[in-house]
């Protein structure tokens, strides 16, 4: 099996669909133009209250010619120019929705949304961009500063619209929330709720050769059986990846998927996940070192381990399948691999 045969796996983050179906809608527009990136695969697949998204080929690497044409054409300094207009127009638009429960304000939200999902994914590959070609660490410097700002906003401004779902679902009496973004607005313009909706079924996001489409119900399963998709389970009891912040320690593992992990959290524990993210620092200023599955450049892991000097390796693409709570962890930066030394099937471990 080639890599270009098979979806790669990126990110899996917790979601509810409505979200995740927005968001994939931002990443399927990308920006307007004069900019010229456009994404042409990606898959996303949601089950369970979890999003795993894959990829057929290098996100960077496939994008080189139109980052240099947008970056030489429009400029760097006229890119961050709309970046900043951009973010602070969508969090004036979720201010609104806080007290106006009116269609029209969710289709301008939705479309601010799509946009600050967009920039964001825009601004980590222009970052690696300028990485491979001048490493201007002032302009990357920026691009992070974007790239954290707008991922603060993103998540500020759902949070915004929470009354607005509350409104719905009274009005409604149905979790609204588990509809997918077409599914939503239908409900919206006919004020009919979808017929056989099946909670937390199978949905699958697909934009192949640029053309996007999404499958849920019954015909999930057979294609999910036809997608060649990237397998990261791991047999071995050690992980290797790229060194965010230095260190050496040991520590019970605790493995963080979803919120509700987040009691499990002990100082001293060895915190693996997929990415960690800002709802996330009361329990990283706990932990005594980071792993995590994904990275790159612009990743929140390896800005956070540097600001708390915690030891932390990300892109390892399997860790959160490769330990269990409890295993007992030697994470090394010096030698950029984490590995299990004793498996525990309890929480009583030795923390000295």
């Amino acid at each position: 099996m080639t890599a270009q045969n098979q979806w790669l796996k990126l990110v899996t983050r917790e979601s509810t669909l409505l979200e995740r179906t927005l968001r994939f809608d931002g990443y399927v527009e990308m920006l307007p133009a004069p900019f010229t990136v456009k994404l042409k695969d990606l898959l996303a697949v949601y089950a369970n209250e979890m999003t795993t998204q894959y990829t057929k080929s290098d996100d960077l690497q496939s994008k080189i010619n139109d980052l240099k044409h947008d970056y030489n054409q429009i400029g760097f300094e006229k890119i961050v120019n709309y970046f900043q207009d951009t973010l602070t127009q969508l969090t004036q638009d979720a201010k609104k929705l806080n007290y106006e429960f009116t269609n029209n304000n969710w289709h301008a939200f939705c479309e601010s949304y799509k946009k600050s999902r967009a920039i964001i994914l825009y601004s980590y590959y222009l970052a690696g961009f300028i990485k491979q070609n001048s490493n201007n660490q002032y302009q990357i410097n920026i691009l992070q500063k974007i790239y954290d700002d707008a991922e603060k906003i993103s998540s500020s401004n759902w949070k915004n619209v929470e009354p607005y779902f509350e409104h719905k679902i009274k009005e409604y009496n149905f979790p609204i929330k588990d509809l997918t973004l077409q599914e939503f607005n239908t409900l919206l313009n006919t004020n009919k709720l979808p017929a056989n909706h099946i909670k937390d079924s199978v949905t699958i996001m697909k934009l192949e050769n640029y053309k996007s489409s999404i499958y849920k119900g019954t015909e999930t399963q057979a294609i999910l059986k036809k997608l060649k998709l990237e397998d990261t389970t791991s047999t071995s009891l050690f992980v290797t990846g790229q060194v965010a912040h230095t260190g050496h320690v040991q520590g019970p593992a605790k493995i963080i998927l979803k919120k509700s992990d987040y009691s499990k959290v002990q100082t001293g524990d060895i915190i693996i996940t997929q990415m960690t993210h800002p709802d996330m620092l009361p329990i990283l200023h706990k932990a005594a070192g980071i792993i995590t599955d994904e990275g790159g450049i612009l990743c929140h892991a390896a800005i956070v381990s540097r600001e708390l000097n915690k030891p932390c390796i990300i892109g390892t693409k399997s860790a959160t399948k490769t330990f269990s709570d409890y295993n007992l962890i030697d994470l090394n930066c010096k030698t950029k691999t984490a590995k299990c030394l004793t498996k525990k099937d309890s929480n009583v471990i030795n923390r000295t």
